[in-house]
């Protein structure tokens, strides 16, 4: 065989073998979140380093506050935006922000509850476009929605359920 000819065989090869290790497909995503959810709702982080005027909770290093009230906070991480909202009359018990995440089921491609305690925890994934989701996770009565792509998904849904899990009444 010339040289030519081994060179577009290995050519071929590499192609080959890059195709093969092509990112995760949308359900390996979904699964791998889930996972990462649920991972970190029973593992929650305890130490909280900032707070609003109703609750407090923690922020990871890297994160940054963009705009607060008692109820909301605006939370970029990178070019990430995250809305965290508190409903301090809402317990961690409590189904209801679950069941309007999920009441009309429109587009979601995904969605998890997990229960721990005297906790209720939840995922849900909705495709807003293609290749863009709406992704949230909650417990109880604290919620935290972002705009994720697939490749996103499990860093994304790792990074928020770390900060609902660790919100405290004041």
């Amino acid at each position: 065989m010339s040289k030519s000819m081994y060179y577009k065989l290995s050519v071929v090869l590499i192609l080959m073998l890059a195709a093969g290790c092509s990112s995760a497909t949308l359900e390996e995503s979904q699964e791998e979140a889930v996972e990462a959810v649920k991972e970190t709702f029973e593992n929650p982080v305890d130490d909280a380093n900032e707070e609003t005027e109703n609750f407090q909770f923690h922020l990871p290093s890297g994160s940054s506050i963009k705009e607060e009230n008692a109820n909301n906070v605006i939370i970029e991480d990178g070019n990430n935006t995250y809305i965290l909202f508190y409903n301090q009359n809402v317990s961690a018990d409590s189904e209801q922000l679950f069941d309007l995440a999920a009441e009309d089921g429109e587009n979601i491609i995904k969605q998890e509850t997990f229960k721990d305690g005297d906790r209720f925890g939840y995922y849900v994934i909705r495709e807003v476009e293609d290749d863009q989701f709406e992704l949230t996770t909650g417990i109880g009565g604290t919620k935290m929605t972002t705009q994720s792509v697939k490749d996103d998904l499990v860093d994304d849904s790792e990074f928020m359920m770390k900060v609902v899990s660790s919100v405290k009444n004041k």
